[in-house]
């Protein structure tokens, strides 16, 4: 169930569960598709998924992105053709009411997996100064520049390693 009046920020499963991702804000994938986490972002955290299930299947029950939380540090869709820009300023991000939100979001998880600066950003704060008590991994976002531009033959074992920095977080 993705939550359209908050520009496709947030996708809570239907089984809430323990675990959820942070990005750092939607896109036009997200804005076309009307949810979280689209286009290649989404692909590389479903294949990130299934080396997380093989190594804490205990943890992520599920290799389908969509059975977790996921929501952005930013809520709203920020690209070059709508906004001229592709990711909110760092005062945005920190703002009182964005922090407040991202906490009220994530409060209750016991696993939260922040991908991207910002994200790690949000997610310190509401650790630091909300009391967030869950767990945190700080990893690259998954998108294809963040996680260096692999090469076809580099791709699996780039993703089995965002796949162990995650786990060695938890």
């Amino acid at each position: 169930m993705t939550e359209q009046g908050t520009l496709c920020h947030i996708h809570r499963p239907k089984d809430s569960g323990q675990v959820g991702f942070v990005f750092i804000c939607p896109g036009r994938f997200e804005e076309r598709e009307g949810r979280p986490c689209a286009g290649q972002t989404g692909r590389v955290l479903d294949d990130g998924l299934c080396h997380l299930v093989q190594m804490r299947g205990d943890l992520f029950t599920s290799r389908n992105r969509y059975d977790y939380l996921i929501t952005n540090a930013w809520p709203q869709v920020e690209y070059k053709k709508s906004t001229n820009r592709s990711v909110p300023n760092c005062i945005e991000v920190t703002s009182k009411q964005n922090i407040q939100r991202l906490f009220s979001e994530i409060n209750g998880l016991s696993h939260v997996v922040a991908c991207g600066e910002l994200a790690h950003l949000a997610v310190r704060i509401c650790v630091e100064f909300l009391n967030f008590s869950g767990n945190v991994a700080y990893v690259k976002h998954t998108s294809r520049q963040s996680m260096g531009c692999p090469t076809k033959e580099q791709y699996d074992s780039t993703v089995r390693d965002w796949a162990k920095s995650v786990i060695q977080q938890f």
